[in-house]
């Protein structure tokens, strides 16, 4: 019985295992099942005996529902092969760094598209504008291509949120509209609370990496390392509701698996 049909159980160990077990049964649960071009954990496992489906799941309250919503700005790549080769690409998850650098070798040219600075910029202005204006005021998670874009939007999104409270205290100053004078100050009241921070990997000589990018990412470390007068690390603070960080830039970790 294997308690998570993941890559390990494909390859060299997995096939031992069954060259010793000739005559075993192999029942596999996983919530992520590899269903590509190859299916291969229908071929490692076989057919499914019983499925436990994400409606179900929000049904039962186990899961919330997953909402999504188109925002600026587009990417418009002509690539005719893109498509297919991404399958390969998405059939091997949670890419260790090796193979990240190895992909954007291979895609070097959408990379480099996703990652411009005018592209970023329109982001962390959309971001700015949009996280304190929402209905409901939950925690969010930027995810970003790399450790560096994750950095960078940290800095876009710190100044021009900074840009945005100074705007929005002379809109209150100006405007003779009582009720949008107060949509005004609840919104410059949530802004002014908010922290947020990078949640990413350490890795040897990164501060020198960062330094020839133009960014600096010590003080995000410290941060990451740190626990507050509580004993408490940024993770149990980023879970806690009523934590005042609201808001994280990542690009690999807190991805899977994290409540």
């Amino acid at each position: 019985i294997v308690d998570e049909a993941h890559r390990t159980q494909y390859k060299s160990l997995a096939e031992n295992m069954r060259a010793g077990l000739p005559k075993a049964n192999f029942v596999a649960f996983t919530g992520t099942p590899l269903l590509g071009r190859e299916r291969k954990t229908n071929q490692w496992f076989g057919d499914y005996v019983s499925e436990y489906n994400f409606q179900q799941s929000m049904d039962d309250g186990a899961t919330v529902p997953l909402f999504y919503q188109k925002r600026v700005p587009e990417v418009l790549i002509q690539n005719d092969d893109l498509s297919e080769e991404f399958y390969q690409i998405l059939e091997e998850e949670n890419l260790d760094e090796a193979q990240q650098e190895k992909l954007e070798r291979q895609f070097a040219q959408e990379v480099q598209v996703i990652k411009r600075d005018d592209r970023l910029e329109t982001i962390a202005r959309d971001i700015v504008y949009h996280f304190p204006r929402r209905g409901y005021l939950g925690k969010g998670i930027v995810i970003a291509v790399d450790k560096f874009t994750a950095v960078k939007l940290y800095d876009k999104v710190q100044r021009l949120w900074k840009e945005e409270l100074k705007a929005l205290r002379g809109r209150i100053k100006d405007t003779p509209n009582e009720v949008e004078k107060a949509r005004l100050k609840k919104i410059v009241a949530y802004m002014h609370v908010v922290q947020m921070a990078v949640v990413i990997s350490e890795e040897a000589g990164e501060e020198e990496k960062f330094k020839l990018q133009g960014l600096e990412v010590a003080r995000h470390r410290q941060r990451m390392n740190a626990l507050d007068e509580h004993g408490h690390d940024i993770e149990h603070n980023f879970k806690e509701p009523e934590h005042p960080l609201q808001l994280v830039f990542v690009c690999a970790m807190w991805l899977t698996g994290f409540d």
